[in-house]
């Protein structure tokens, strides 16, 4: 397997790592800092634009603005009887910041728009739009919203590449891609 022309084996395997940010369907939140759980890691001095600009671009600033704390506030009420819970999808935003805080040349985003309403989903695809112009994105999904604006679909079925091209060339296919298209958005056109 290659990466950037290279043998994968001869990468140092921390900087092979680094190279690449996922973010999978089943993430977790901890018991640590808002910024922490951003970062994955110590928060240091110095940071905190970082996080704040993170948080933004995945619409959850202004929510955690609105703690005492901000983004020092701690998640779950676990071990801190002041941390905030939060809803299914203000935590996927979170866990989404954790792309845009990382500077990886890879991303992998699973189902990240499963826990939001339609339009914090549209929203979250504008901001991940942005975010894979910069970089090789991956992103695996049932919903296709995002589809409609990347560079290149993989239909899977059973396991296998099934259709693949962009949005209006698998539109004009009228496979099984273009029937999901029109089942999905059939309540909004």
């Amino acid at each position: 397997m290659l990466l950037n022309g290279h043998d994968v084996r001869e990468y140092d395997m921390d900087a092979y790592r680094a190279a690449f940010s996922t973010i999978f369907q089943n993430f977790r939140l901890y018991a640590f800092s808002v910024a922490e759980n951003v970062l994955m890691r110590d928060h240091e001095a110095g940071e905190e634009g970082e996080v704040r600009r993170a948080l933004e671009k995945c619409g959850i600033l202004d929510k955690i603005d609105s703690y005492p704390n901000g983004i020092h506030t701690r998640m779950t009420k676990e071990f801190d009887k002041d941390g905030i819970e939060l809803s299914g999808g203000q935590q996927q935003k979170i866990a989404l910041a954790r792309a845009f805080a990382r500077e990886s040349d890879i991303v992998i985003l699973d189902e990240p728009t499963s826990a939001l309403d339609p339009m914090s989903e549209y929203e979250m695809c504008r901001s991940m739009l942005e975010l894979c112009a910069r970089r090789a994105c991956v992103v695996i999904s049932h919903r296709l919203a995002i589809t409609k604006d990347v560079d290149r679909i993989l239909f899977l079925e059973k396991g296998r590449i099934a259709e693949t091209g962009s949005h209006e060339e698998l539109l004009k296919e009228n496979g099984r891609y273009a029937r999901m298209w029109k089942v999905q958005t059939k309540d909004i056109l």
